[in-house]
């Protein structure tokens, strides 16, 4: 990898201006479980008040990502072939729900699905 490209700030080609946040739960509960979100950026948010927390671009709007996709989201970001991938609009997600018993609420995960 060259220098320019390791160093290049802006790796997506996506025009965000506008985006506003929605939550896994508001896409969830609007479009069901079997829906499919490409994306297009995955950004890595290091001013959250609970850490670094992961977000990804859809057509629209940025959607926060659960804590636990933290390191997929840093190694999609630092992976030249999977920013091609996102640039070339062939990577999404589905969501599912499922029980936090422990916390006793229900919560929301996403599954990285492969866009044609």
């Amino acid at each position: 990898m060259s220098f320019a490209s390791r160093f290049q700030h802006r790796k997506f080609n996506i025009n965000t201006d506008g985006f506003e946040y929605k939550s896994l739960a508001d896409l969830f509960n609007d479009n069901g479980k079997d829906a499919v979100y490409s994306f297009y950026a995955v950004y890595i948010n290091r001013k959250s008040k609970y850490g670094d927390a992961p977000v990804v671009a859809t057509a629209d709007s940025y959607v926060n990502l659960p804590k636990h996709t933290l390191n997929d989201c840093t190694e999609m970001i630092e992976d030249a072939e999977t920013v091609k991938a996102i640039n070339d609009g062939k990577c999404g997600f589905k969501i599912y729900q499922y029980h936090d018993k422990r916390h006793n609420r229900d919560c929301f995960g996403v599954e990285w699905v492969d866009v044609e």
